[in-house]
């Protein structure tokens, strides 16, 4: 599809094209040079302007061939990874670019009047990302049948080398103008946020566009809207997604083909698990997300040596990540080992009788996750066989779900966040731990064995000893009886919160060493209480069936006020008569 033309030349060359012909027909047999000097001067400056205007980057620019798709899809997000030196960051500069002037080929994006973020992993990414705007990212050459200059491109028979005629003449090669001509495009100077380092802050476009430039070191902007947003590389702030995320938000009645959109520049290196999850998203065929991956074997504008001696001066590891573009995130995820699909998970199952059955609470005031775990005889697995996650309950229908889930046989036990357990709102009022443990009674949910929690047994808040229990669980046994496989086992499909949760568990992208926050992990919690309790097989009992329940201890409180007013108000009775 070719490039719109500049709105305002074309105008003035379709009115010019009018007054030649009115002019023509009204003196038949008149030549158009006799028709008015004054307007075939005007037509040939205004057919200069034109010729200049297409000489700008953004018409001269070429996309490869493999990444064609990426300008023309209209999916929410567009994820572009893989290896480094594999053309990702110009991809990204050239759609940036034709959105600011209003000349994207696929009418992706309002042609004025645009608002848009450009994040980059630090102050200095940002200094890099203006510079590839404002200096010459290809080369031109002229072409060998129009004379014209074009830009160097590849061999239509081969996309992997480039033009045989450009490679023979790569002497008379010069450089293209800059993606962005600061005089003719720019509305006025940039705001900078560092002049001498050359890192903008805000810069407005003749077109209405404004863009704002942000290091991912800060915090993100509040409650701008969006037509474009640009990740490049890692988010140290990982809020700068959800911040985005919201801004993106289409209006009704906006043009659909103009829908808010983002995109996000990865080499395998970076570690945010928001872009993890939308790789697997794409990979499953979702609509919103599309995944283009590219390396430098793709890139035709390196030679064969160039890249051969890169190739030979990386570890093994290293041409893992930079030359083939293999994802380092898996090794920043705190259970990286955990495999649902694999030896970790297994087909859902009825529960034998035989079973020892835990049930581990994570009180919360907008999440409640809980999970059931099961411990056969052999101790071969601890198994999660159910799980659920319920959203601004109460103790009462917390527990009125865990009584679905009775059987015959008692739980042995139940575990909860001890900290939280021994909490009370208010001085009066029971421990969280009792008020849930007082629910499951009214429900008539028995366990075998009580704790010193309000009746639960105390979860630790160790984390790194939790995190490293679970590692021990999702180990691979190396020698006895249970050798290849792990303790844990996970029925597929019954929890998918609790998949979502351990995949997306992940490092503090500035604090390598302490685990990143802000995620709801309530599910996860559960398991990890599990794993730091040391779970044991006891023998279950069978329930008492049709037994009452046994009242609760604010119960028998207010029972036994009830017969001392009884006795009081019989006592003065006695007197009065």
């Amino acid at each position: 599809m070719p490039l719109p033309h500049n709105r305002s030349i074309e105008s003035d060359l379709q009115s010019l094209a009018a007054r030649m012909g009115g002019m023509s027909e009204a003196v038949p047999g008149q030549k158009h040079s006799h028709c008015s000097s004054g307007t075939s001067r005007l037509l040939a400056r205004h057919l200069c302007a034109r010729k200049k205007h297409l000489q700008m980057a953004v018409y001269l620019s070429i996309v490869l061939p493999h990444l064609a798709q990426f300008f023309s899809t209209l999916a929410k997000w567009r994820i572009i990874d893989g290896g480094n030196r594999s053309s990702k960051t110009f991809s990204c500069l050239l759609e940036c670019v034709r959105a600011f002037l209003g000349l994207d080929p696929h009418d992706k994006y309002p042609p004025r009047d645009g608002n848009s973020l450009i994040v980059g992993k630090e102050e200095d990414d940002i200094a890099r990302i203006w510079e590839g705007f404002s200096t010459p990212q290809f080369k031109l050459i002229r072409d060998e049948h129009t004379g014209e200059n074009r830009a160097v491109r590849c061999d239509p028979e081969n996309p992997l080398r480039l033009d045989p005629y450009d490679l023979a003449y790569s002497e008379k090669w010069t450089d293209a103008p800059p993606l962005i001509d600061m005089r003719k495009h720019l509305a006025s100077e940039p705001a900078w946020e560092d002049k001498k380092k050359g890192v903008p802050r805000v810069v407005r476009f003749k077109s209405g566009w404004k863009t704002l430039f942000r290091s991912s070191n800060g915090k993100p902007p509040q409650g701008d809207r969006y037509d474009l947003v640009w990740f490049d590389e890692q988010l140290l702030n990982e809020m700068f997604y959800d911040e985005a995320s919201r801004g993106l938000v289409g209006l009704i009645g906006q043009k659909p083909r103009w829908s808010p959109k983002g995109i996000w520049s990865a080499t395998a290196q970076v570690t945010n698990f928001q872009l993890d999850n939308m790789r697997l998203q794409a990979e499953g065929g979702a609509d919103f997300v599309k995944a283009f991956f590219t390396t430098i074997e793709s890139n035709p504008f390196f030679s064969d040596e160039e890249k051969k001696a890169w190739y030979d001066g990386m570890t093994p590891e290293e041409r893992e990540v930079r030359y083939y573009g293999i994802s380092r995130l898996k090794a920043k995820r705190i259970y990286g080992a955990y495999e649902p699909n694999g030896v970790h998970g297994c087909d859902p199952h009825q529960v034998p009788n035989d079973a020892c059955r835990y049930f581990i609470l994570d009180p919360g005031l907008d999440h409640c996750g809980t999970l059931f775990v099961y411990i056969d005889p052999e101790s071969r697995h601890c198994t999660v066989y159910d799980g659920f996650d319920l959203l601004k309950a109460g103790a009462g229908e917390w527990a009125a779900e865990v009584a679905k889930r009775q059987t015959d046989m008692k739980f042995e036990a139940g575990i909860i966040d001890q900290r939280r357990g021994r909490s009370s709102l208010t001085e009066k009022e029971d421990n969280v731990a009792r008020q849930y443990f007082d629910a499951l009674k009214r429900e008539g949910v028995d366990v075998r064995r009580m704790g010193s929690c309000g009746g639960f047994l105390p979860g630790s808040d160790d984390t790194e000893y939790r995190e490293q229990a679970v590692l021990n669980w999702l180990y691979i046994r190396g020698d006895g009886p249970f050798a290849g496989t792990p303790y844990l086992q996970v029925m597929r499909g019954v929890c998918p919160e609790l998949d979502a949760q351990i995949r997306n568990a992940h490092t503090d992208p500035k604090k390598t060493n302490k685990r990143a926050r802000g995620m709801v992990e309530d599910v996860l919690v559960c398991l990890e209480y599990a794993a730091g309790g040391d779970l044991q097989y006891f023998a279950p009992e069978p329930r008492v069936p049709d037994r009452e329940p046994l009242p609760t201890v604010r119960e028998r409180f207010e029972e036994k006020r009830q017969r001392m007013r009884q006795q009081d108000m019989r006592r003065r009775m006695a007197r009065s008569s």
